[in-house]
């Protein structure tokens, strides 16, 4: 399953690279709405970096997506609580950290956390 050649270095082609391919990763889903850059919170203060209409089954959810790069559990522990703040203000939320590729371990982090994640190479959990 090849996305590109070599692998995103930046959070901002992680982005642009997930926004092309999430129909394919999130096959199985109903993409309603794509919005890119959301800003959020008081103010608009806080920004998530897409936030995606699904729905599976009968069942409608927000993915509130942060790119990180580069995938590892110390990156991973960052950002939950980043997630977990900017899920708080969008309705029927679920966070999603996405990465170029995340290791087992930061994987391992994010389900303990109820923290979805998708990273390029093809690991996902919803």
């Amino acid at each position: 399953m090849e996305i590109t050649k070599s692998l995103p270095r930046t959070e901002a082609e992680t982005i642009a690279i997930l926004a092309r391919e999430l129909p394919r990763l999130l096959e199985g889903f109903g993409i309603r709405r794509i919005r890119r850059e959301v800003s959020l919170g008081p103010g608009g203060q806080r920004r998530a970096d897409l936030v995606v209409a699904v729905r599976a089954g009968a069942r409608e959810k927000n993915l509130v997506i942060k790119a990180k790069c580069p995938g590892e559990p110390r990156v991973a522990e960052q950002a939950i609580p980043q997630l977990r703040l900017l899920a708080r203000h969008v309705r029927n939320a679920y966070p999603v950290l996405v990465a170029p590729y995340l290791t087992a371990s930061a994987r391992r982090i994010c389900r303990v956390a109820g923290v979805g994640y998708l990273d390029l190479v093809g690991n996902a959990y919803l």
